[in-house]
């Protein structure tokens, strides 16, 4: 019986495919299986979508979609920069802020992922004008004073579409149809700007009036310049509305804008109407055309 289950014992042995272990095999095995793995582990980092840049790849976000700058067999779209290597990180190129797209001059350049669109420019109605690509307001840009590329130079500033002076103080007027108004000032030393009394001299305080509108809408412009400092103290502003034809009444009135400004300060904005020519030329205390008064500063 003994000797039956000895055979009985190898037989089964046999059937299993193979021998009892020795302790050496016991010891090898495990070493031969973190050999293989360590071995896969290298070949599987070395794809494109693992977030390292490898081999032949330009770059490796850690996927493989296209469409979002680095495309489906890590290679760099076009229209975008990808920087880094673990793993890339992609942004699109602003082509039209750099200057690189070839939209044609006139044409409007509009950025998209990956590229950039051509659109015609869009409508510009007036009063607004088309100077290059840039719809502006001729009446009141500093760049495109009345006309596109008529820029006004240092200690000027765009008023109804003309150049004037600006500085310590600046006061402007403006009116709704053609004809001659006429800007006058009472400075606190009680000198008189107008356009018999231009200035800048000790007569009108150093004050000067520099646009003198005859026929059109304005402007007037009275201001002291930036090495000139205005008087402290009580201005008057008056506004006479003599040459209009047909002349200020109520079914043809005539409405003004008178802005003051200095620096640091918001503008100070009047807004009237004539219904009648106002009367007087001295700009006095109880004057029917005066619009204003204010102190300074």
């Amino acid at each position: 019986m003994v000797v039956l289950g000895a055979l009985l014992g190898f037989a089964l042995m046999g059937a299993c495919g193979g021998s009892a272990p020795d302790e050496g095999s016991q010891r090898r095995a495990p070493a031969r299986g973190i050999d293989g793995v360590g071995a896969m582990a290298a070949a599987d980092s070395d794809f494109c979508g693992d977030g390292v840049v490898s081999g032949e790849e330009d770059c490796d976000d850690g996927n493989q979609q296209s469409s979002d700058g680095c495309n489906s067999v890590c290679q760099e779209e076009p229209g975008y920069s990808c920087q880094g290597s673990a793993p890339s990180v992609c942004t699109d190129v602003d082509e039209c802020a750099n200057g690189s797209h070839t939209c044609v001059p006139g044409s409007v350049c509009v950025n998209t992922p990956g590229g950039f669109e051509c659109q015609a420019p869009p409508a510009c109605a007036p009063p607004n004008i088309l100077c290059g690509v840039a719809c502006v307001d001729p009446r009141g840009s500093n760049a495109h004073c009345g006309a596109c590329g008529n820029a006004c130079g240092q200690g000027a500033a765009c008023e109804a579409g003309v150049c004037v002076g600006t500085g310590w103080l600046q006061i402007t007027a403006t009116w709704s149809r053609p004809g001659d108004a006429d800007l006058y000032v009472r400075t606190p030393g009680d000198r008189l700007i107008h356009y018999a009394n231009r200035g800048p001299d000790a007569d009108t305080e150093y004050g000067e009036l520099d646009v003198d509108d005859q026929t059109g809408t304005g402007p007037e412009n009275v201001f002291w310049a930036g090495s000139r400092f205005p008087p402290v103290g009580s201005y008057r502003v008056c506004l006479t509305a003599f040459g209009f034809d047909p002349p200020p009444s109520p079914t043809h009135p005539l409405s003004y804008t008178v802005r003051i400004r200095r620096p640091n300060r918001p503008d100070y904005i009047l807004t009237g109407t004539y219904t009648q020519t106002p009367g007087s030329l001295g700009c006095n205390p109880g004057d029917p055309s005066q619009v204003a008064s204010f102190g300074h500063p």
